[in-house]
């Protein structure tokens, strides 16, 4: 929960500095800080979003360059963007260091008479978003052999990486989890010229951009030419003109006392309050209102009053043409705020505006939750463990009255993982009307299931009319289906093996907190090739 960071944030907030005007400054360089990507795992950070209207946050990357490279798309880092955008305003001070060794100045006489004509050290470890074959690219020892003599290879003693990197011509910084790699602004330090293999680091993560150009001090190959025979391209460095290696080496020099605060020369702060004064100029992403809507239902022959967020009656249009449109309803209480942001910052990432949390009990308990993520449903009545029957009638009962298209509209629970894209693509190739984990007694498990519009239609009416239903919402659920003349469909619920031989579903229940619902989220995207942290 992070406690502790909701204290010092409401220590902040009263200081009569902080409540003064709209220039201050957090700087926050840790991974997860104030990164939507990551907050379902730190959920005191999204807490504390809504106070940082007077602030600005130095981060290790760009938000609002997050933002225009998501909307240019056909990125394998797509879903990092999509993660990422500004939620104040910021600046990015690039990928700083986490050893920081002796400052080695550049010159042209120090680039002649270096030992190596190129540095590269990789890990040994498998990288995300496609990122292994660029990282393991320079390691083939074919590769190396056609090179002049170079430093290349694995992890190496701590003494001998920092002398091959300040002994070297050239630094190669390729992408690998993200876009950006503290290889560049080590590279930077040792007086090396940067080769950067990552086409979206110049937007990513430049650092101090408002004074530095990478492209002034850096060397940029392709990614799509360095994969094609990295050999060729790296080998077209020993052809560049004597007069851009100069300019390179001076432009280098620069960017040392801009992003090294201890240098004798520096110009860090200078840069850092440019930054600053820049960054009050930018505008925020418009987000709109979230209005809260009242009503009332007929839920099992009993009347309840119920509230919904504006949202729900325009959801967002996220899928693609051929998948059919979800509505994705999770059964919560009110306590769970963990539980439903964990699903909002792991399955439910990649479908804003389809996923809402059906919770009932105290107003006062939810109302800034509400407001805040426009993604709950609002039950008047006393939170108790035999709700789950008239929650999940008011989902069934809301969709069908406020929610104008949509093709399914899927039950799952707070501690349910999802692949809601496969289950999509399921959908849309078998078209069923009730879909799930189906029983003897032709009802779907009540880890998740789907129901047509058809079907909801039908359901909604007899919910409206009928009286009390089982206490069980599944077996309810499966009344309903025989009221209306549907049956259960489990075709397809055991879908894939693992690289274990293991079946997997497509809805993996007893999560049994953030930290496993994370780990289920990377184990699922690892096996498939990728990671979507």
């Amino acid at each position: 929960n992070c406690t502790w960071y909701d204290q010092a944030f409401e220590a902040l907030q009263k200081k009569p500095t902080f409540q003064q005007g709209h220039k201050h400054i957090i700087i926050a360089l840790s991974w997860p800080s104030f990164n939507k990507r990551f907050s379902a795992f730190v959920p005191a950070l999204s807490r504390n979003y809504r106070f940082l209207e007077n602030v600005t946050v130095a981060h290790n990357y760009d938000p609002f360059g997050c933002l225009e490279l998501e909307k240019k798309g056909s990125s394998d880092f797509h879903k990092v963007y999509h993660g990422e955008p500004p939620v104040t305003k910021a600046f990015s001070l690039g990928l700083g260091f986490n050893d920081p060794f002796p400052i080695e100045k550049p010159s042209f006489n120090k680039f002649q008479t270096s030992d190596y004509f190129l540095f590269y050290h990789s890990r040994v470890k498998s990288f995300a978003y496609g990122s292994t074959k660029y990282r393991n690219a320079p390691l083939d020892p074919k590769f190396v052999k056609n090179l002049p003599v170079s430093s290349i290879g694995y992890d190496v003693p701590y003494d001998e990486w920092v002398n091959g990197m300040t002994s070297s011509k050239f630094c190669l910084v390729v992408r690998g989890d993200t876009p950006h790699s503290h290889s560049l602004l080590y590279a930077v330090r040792a007086g090396c010229v940067p080769v950067i293999v990552s086409d979206d680091y110049p937007s990513y993560a430049p650092p101090f951009k408002s004074t530095l150009a990478i492209e002034d001090f850096a060397i940029f190959i392709k990614e799509e030419d360095f994969i094609k025979d990295p050999t060729r391209e790296l080998l077209k460095l020993q052809d560049l003109p004597k007069e851009l290696i100069r300019a390179k080496i001076d432009n280098l020099y620069i960017a040392q006392t801009v992003v090294i605060p201890n240098h004798p020369n520096s110009l860090f702060v200078q840069a850092f309050l440019k930054e600053s004064i820049k960054s009050e100029k930018k505008s925020l992403p418009y987000r709109p209102q979230v209005h809260m809507n009242e009503a009332n239902a007929i839920l099992s022959g009993f009347k309840f009053s119920y509230r919904y967020p504006s949202t729900l009656s325009n959801p967002s249009t996220t899928t693609k043409d051929e998948s059919p449109d979800v509505i994705v309803g999770v059964l919560s209480e009110s306590h769970r705020f963990n539980a439903r942001h964990a699903i909002r910052g792991t399955w439910a990432v990649a479908r804003p505006g389809k996923v809402f949390f059906i919770v009932a009990g105290p107003w006062e308990d939810i109302e800034e939750e509400f407001h805040q993520y426009g993604d709950l449903l609002w039950l008047n009545i006393e939170d108790e463990g035999s709700l789950s029957t008239f929650k999940v009638q008011l989902l069934l009962h809301a969709v069908n009255r406020h929610v104008d298209t949509y093709d399914y509209v899927i039950k799952t629970n707070d501690d349910s993982y999802i692949l809601l894209e496969d289950i999509e693509q399921h959908l849309a190739a078998s078209k069923p009307d009730y879909w799930g984990n189906c029983h003897a007694s032709q009802h779907a498990d009540g880890m998740g299931y789907a129901l047509s519009f058809e079907f909801n239609k039908c359901a909604s009416g007899y919910v409206k009319s009928g009286g009390m239903m089982n206490a069980k919402e599944d077996i309810a659920t499966g009344e309903l289906a025989e009221l209306c003349g549907v049956s259960c469909q489990k075709e397809g619920w055991d879908y894939w093996m693992d690289s274990s031989g293991k079946k997997l579903s497509f809805i993996k229940r007893e999560m049994k907190n953030t930290g496993a619902m994370l780990y289920m989220h990377w184990y699922v995207l690892w096996e498939r090739g990728g990671w979507d942290a």
